[in-house]
């Protein structure tokens, strides 16, 4: 427990965190704001399977959360990350708790699924959950503009904030290689490799972009779930094996900065997303990308300025956006510039944490 006196503002999320994700913003803020005796840190009970363990969980970290609440001065405000099912939940209830202790809530909202999870909500539980996160005690955090215009018609009476997503320090002070011919005709995808992360449209747009450019090789970079022998079948079953290679997941940073610093291209045909962090590691190393027109995607590639935008569930269109990149090395050099200005002067460092200080009243 690193919460050990009276303090401003206390951040409840895992520590020490693995990389990726929420992770990285909670290593990233625990790094900046813990030295400074405003801000306090305490860790979650770590999630566990099973109804009683489930059980278990839900008693330790009400305790464990009772116990830090007492450490933040009356009117303070206490920091959660919330993904979509359970997980909301959990954080509803814990927001309730901190909110009767005269505390107050910012819960910053980070799954993309949850417009699903919300669509498939019970009226009841729907209008409990609103009646919390619409307290005026209560700060909604959001990732980009068009999270925060869905979370406003999910909420209308809510007190909702944008705050800064950025990639860990290594990748900024890392100087990438530029331009195609250096690099060749090399993809890169990091992410989970299962289906709703538009993994079999990527696989049928390299059956489409082979045909006019064999020479491309794609790199998918994340955990397969078990799910290896299905995966190799579906690149062998589309010819594509001499072209395709699963690295697994890759969690040391300076050999994911390697696979970032090989490529020509990143691709990221998710069919749902909130904000993803690979992306950001992408255009911070200065890659030409291609994403989709989910979650915050569009706003990390400014709408097609910065990157190109395509459709999900879309293999043609994709093909055609990565052909159109593969055909033009100028094309390639301009939204590399772009990507890595926008990276370094909308997602920089200083400007993330500045609005975390933000929404926990620092400032």
């Amino acid at each position: 427990m690193t919460v050990m006196k009276r303090v401003k503002a206390l951040i409840y999320s895992a520590l020490p965190p693995p990389v990726g994700g929420v992770a990285s913003i909670a290593a990233m803020l625990y790094q900046s704001l813990s030295e400074n005796g405003k801000v306090g840190f305490q860790s979650p009970a770590k999630k566990s399977s099973g109804f009683s363990a489930a059980i278990s969980r839900l008693f330790i970290n009400i305790v464990r959360l009772g116990w830090a609440i007492v450490h933040v001065k009356r009117g303070g405000r206490v920091l959660l990350f919330a993904g979509a099912g359970n997980s909301f939940f959990e954080k509803i209830i814990w927001s309730l708790l901190i909110m009767i202790s005269g505390r107050t809530v910012a819960m910053v909202m980070v799954d993309g699924n949850f417009p699903i999870f919300w669509d498939k909500c019970s009226p009841f539980w729907r209008r409990i959950s609103s009646r919390i996160v619409c307290h005026p005690q209560f700060t909604l955090g959001v990732q980009s503009e068009a999270w925060q215009d869905y979370y406003r018609r999910a909420f209308p009476s809510a007190l909702i904030k944008v705050v800064g997503a950025t990639a860990a320090p290594e990748f900024f002070s890392h100087t990438p290689q530029a331009g195609l011919p250096s690099r060749g005709m090399s993809l890169l995808y990091v992410g989970w490799i299962i289906p709703e992360k538009g993994i079999t449209d990527l696989l049928d747009a390299m059956v489409i972009l082979i045909k006019t450019h064999p020479e491309v090789r794609l790199r998918l970079v994340g955990p397969l779930f078990g799910k290896d022998e299905y995966w190799n079948k579906a690149v062998a079953d589309r010819g594509i094996s001499t072209q395709v290679k699963f690295t697994g997941p890759i969690s040391d940073r300076s050999r994911l900065i390697k696979e970032f610093d090989n490529a020509s291209v990143f691709v990221f045909p998710s069919h749902f997303e909130g904000f993803p962090v690979a992306l950001l590691e992408a255009i911070t190393m200065g890659l030409a990308c291609v994403g989709t027109t989910v979650g915050g995607i569009p706003d990390i590639l400014d709408h097609g300025r910065a990157g190109i935008v395509v459709s999900p569930h879309a293999p043609q269109e994709l093909a055609n956006a990565l052909k159109s990149l593969f055909d033009d090395n100028e094309l390639i050099e301009k939204y590399s510039k772009q990507a890595a200005m926008r990276a370094r002067s909308i997602y920089s460092h200083s400007e993330c944490i500045e609005s975390y200080k933000r929404l926990l009243g620092l400032e």
